[in-house]
């Protein structure tokens, strides 16, 4: 029978194993190799020299695994380089920081355009208020007072507002030279004014408030329902033409406010316009200062008229279609000089009585 090796089973010679080289002849019990190599007996492959360094293989192994990666690599040798080897942040962390920055600039945006505009409408509030203030510091604005009715002829009486009826005003007699504010409530106001003599007419249409409210953003562009910076120099006058509502002039600069009287005139007597005639005045009917003037029967009786006024000489006529109504049934001191007509075509015989009264 020949003798096998105890570690690898491979055949003896003088008592060592030919493969492995183990001494079979020393002492089992000092060795103790037989249960230790019961297992790699029936799992060896290859010679004994591999098996015996099949720990050392592995460890190489792991180590060459272990420098093939820079973080890890360094860690094992005992040193580390700064940024190397570190674990990357994970996404997860990354998108939530962003979504993060996101929602506070989204919250950032959504304050700024709501306290922007509100600084701003703050703003421009206290600068208006600021500015009436001073516009009007020299004559307070009086709501109550200047609604109020007062004998005829209404004229400036220095509280710093007027309630405006159809007819003319005169620089230097029925209001003070300076700068004026004039404004149109309820309904509509049709004004002409002329700064001096030398000044060329101008004519402007305001409307109410409540009323530009309601149209259309087109239809409401330009409208306006009050004028600034309405300059009245002595010798020029303003011209109320059409009022349906209430027109409220209010001084913001009065320069002078010694008014002048008018010089009392000798017409005593009424014309009385008709239907389709047309009268003109130093010929039909003595020139001056009258009022036009509508009337019925019927102190109830609606009455609506229309008439067509030129002012001055033919060659430089200046010419006005002015209504009469019921709630304005007259229009005050209409300078009729000489050459002046006041055309009846309008009429239609129905409207009531028409008629120029003197002024003064």
């Amino acid at each position: 029978m020949i003798e096998r090796c105890i570690l690898c089973g491979g055949r003896l010679s003088k008592g060592k194993c030919t493969e492995c080289g183990l001494d079979n002849t020393k002492s089992d019990k000092k060795y103790k190799l037989n249960l230790h190599n019961e297992k790699e007996v029936r799992l060896h492959q290859g010679t004994c020299e591999e098996n015996l360094n099949k720990e050392n293989n592995k460890e190489t192994h792991q180590k060459k695994i272990r420098e093939k990666t820079p973080g890890q690599r360094q860690w094992y040798m005992g040193w580390r380089q700064p940024g190397v080897g570190e674990s990357k942040p994970k996404p997860k962390k990354k998108k939530a920081s962003s979504r993060i920055k996101v929602k506070w600039i989204l919250i950032l945006i959504v304050l700024l355009g709501v306290i922007l505009p509100l600084v701003f409408s703050v703003g421009v509030f206290v600068q208006e208020k600021e500015r009436e203030e001073t516009l009007l510091d020299q004559y307070p604005f009086d709501e109550e007072g200047d609604l109020q009715e007062t004998e005829y002829p209404r004229i400036w009486d220095g509280s710093g507002t007027l309630r405006l009826q159809p007819g003319f005003y005169q620089i230097g007699y029925e209001l003070p030279e300076g700068i004026y504010r004039i404004e149109s409530r309820d309904a509509d106001t049709v004004f002409s004014y002329q700064k001096s003599q030398k000044d060329s007419v101008r004519s402007v249409t305001l409307y109410s408030e409540s009323y530009i409210a309601n149209l259309d953003k087109e239809e409401a562009e330009g409208l306006q329902s009050e004028y600034d910076d309405l300059v009245l120099k002595e010798g020029g006058w303003l011209f109320i033409e059409d009022i349906t509502g209430t027109a409220v002039l209010h001084g913001a600069v009065i320069r002078k406010s010694e008014l002048q009287e008018h010089e009392p005139q000798k017409l005593t007597e009424e014309i009385e316009i008709q239907a389709g005639e047309v009268l003109e005045a130093g010929r039909d009917f003595p020139a001056g200062v009258y009022d036009l003037a509508i009337q019925g029967e019927d102190p109830e009786e609606f009455l609506f008229a229309g008439v067509v006024v030129g002012f001055g000489e033919s060659e430089s006529r200046d010419e006005h279609l002015l209504f009469l109504w019921s709630q304005e049934p007259r229009i005050y001191r209409l300078p009729l000089e000489e050459g002046s007509i006041v055309d009846g075509a309008y009429l239609e015989g129905e409207e009531g009585r028409v008629f120029l009264s003197p002024s003064y």
